[in-house]
């Protein structure tokens, strides 16, 4: 009578209230980049994380390796495997815990991670323009089965039709401009949000309100602390739109959230490769002073490169629209590449950048202008994607000179191999020069033999 009430109740029960064995042994939570189809960063230790019950011994077994460990007070566990060579063979970790409950991932590859944040103009997805180089490149169709996207949301996702329309358009450009280079799988940990402030994205050790992301360090807390410790190679960052006010202000923010973001990794000095704004609007030639908003957020990107170690710059001041959001993302993340493969990657026969101010001397009535990556200096006009088109005899805009009273006036340049001279008959003691200090100069503008421009300057010295 006993076996038969027992049978009733078990079957009257719903089943999450039976009794079970395989219920009581504590689940397996692992840190929010390692699920199926991830890409594990090559070339370095990978630590692997997640939470269990405090002391449950943890076994984490990949391509060969079997790294143990232990769950903390907390319940929180890591280790770190040893560094991993590149590889498109998927293959599968196992984790198991003491008590013999264990979790595969499936189809994980090896090879090189970046992540990709900032603001619209990084989140912007490939749906939303699906243009690459050129209206012949349809992003939307591509099937690249090793270039991959992990987002919070939906975890990691190939680059094929359909999962591709939700990739970082940035993102993926750059991605796939890096595989056709290293031949090895890419993997993008996307974390952008339209319309966000650098504030919220700074590292800070306040007490925050998960639910509000952007409080100061609410995006950060959001959308990049899950993701700290992760095994990467660097971080690309396009944001200043939403901090025009700050101007030169700016790179102290910028600053801080590069030195927090690399402490907290606890992984060095990585790369942080930067967006230098985008044109916006079309600037009227006025005062020869120059000076709009935009230009002083670029001048504070610039002064980041100059100041921060294993930072970079892409240049965007040909690339601009009238409104914020350019469709030209190709160009920026072509120029991303660039920079990560020369500096990052030791491939030397890759220009890095187009002409970088380096210094100035005044010579008489002039000033002799001096960059880096200056092969082939020229002036010339771009249409759309296409390479730049050397102008002979054009006149460069948007170059101004100093007087010693401190007035401004409009200038003439000529090329002096990868010189630049500059000069103005009404100026004859110049003190400093400045180029393309406004929101949206039109072109032609100046570059080097590689079609890369040269980023917008000033030769006066930097106050903070």
């Amino acid at each position: 009578m006993k076996q038969i009430l027992t049978l009733i109740i078990a079957t009257l029960l719903p089943t999450a209230l039976l009794p079970s064995a395989e219920a009581e042994k504590p689940a397996i939570e692992l840190g929010a980049p390692f699920s199926d189809s991830a890409i594990l960063q090559r070339g370095m230790p990978v630590p692997v994380w997640g939470w269990s019950t405090p002391g449950d011994k943890i076994t984490v077994a990949f391509a060969g390796q079997k790294k143990t460990t232990e769950a903390g007070k907390d319940g929180k566990w890591m280790t770190k495997l040893d560094p991993l060579e590149a590889s498109a063979e998927p293959r599968e970790m196992t984790i198991t815990l003491g008590s013999g409950k264990s979790r595969t991932l499936k189809d994980i590859l090896i090879g090189e991670v970046w992540l990709c944040s900032g603001q619209s103009n990084i989140a912007g997805k490939v749906k939303h323009n699906s243009t690459g180089k050129g209206g012949g490149d349809n992003l939307a169709q591509a099937r690249i089965l090793t270039i991959r996207q992990f987002r919070s949301d939906i975890g990691w996702r190939l680059a094929m039709p359909g999962d591709v329309l939700e990739f970082t358009r940035v993102g993926f450009c750059f991605a796939r401009e890096l595989q056709r280079e290293l031949k090895v799988p890419v993997g993008l940990l996307s974390a952008s949000v339209g319309g966000t402030s650098i504030e919220s994205w700074i590292h800070t050790d306040a007490p925050l309100d998960p639910a509000v992301a952007h409080q100061p360090g609410g995006n950060y807390l959001k959308h990049i602390q899950p993701l700290v410790g992760c095994a990467m190679r660097g971080a690309l960052w396009y944001q200043g739109e939403a901090n025009l006010k700050d101007g030169f202000g700016y790179l102290s923010k910028l600053k801080n959230l590069i030195e927090g973001w690399r402490s907290v990794w606890q992984q060095g000095d990585y790369p942080f490769l930067v967006v230098q704004l985008a044109s916006i609007g079309e600037s009227v030639p006025g005062d020869a002073a120059m000076g709009e908003n935009r230009a002083h957020i670029r001048e504070a990107q610039l002064q980041v490169l100059r100041q921060i170690p294993h930072t970079g710059l892409a240049a965007a001041i040909d690339t601009g629209a009238l409104k914020e959001h350019p469709p030209n993302k190709f160009e920026t993340s072509f120029r991303l590449a660039q920079w990560a493969l020369h500096h990052q990657y030791g491939r030397q026969n890759i220009v890095p950048s187009g002409p970088l101010y380096r210094d100035s001397k005044v010579e008489g009535g002039a000033v002799r202008v001096r960059f880096d990556n200056a092969n082939g200096l020229m002036i010339a006009n771009k249409l759309d994607y296409e390479m730049p088109v050397a102008a002979p005899g054009a006149k460069l805009p948007w170059l101004s000179i100093q007087s010693k009273d401190g007035s401004w006036h409009w200038a003439d340049a000529r090329i002096a191999g990868t010189d630049l001279l500059v000069s103005s008959p009404e100026v004859a003691e110049p003190v400093a020069v400045r180029y393309a200090w406004v929101n949206r100069p039109l072109g032609p503008y100046l570059y080097n033999a590689a079609g890369l421009p040269a980023f917008p300057f000033s030769t006066e010295p930097w106050q903070p």
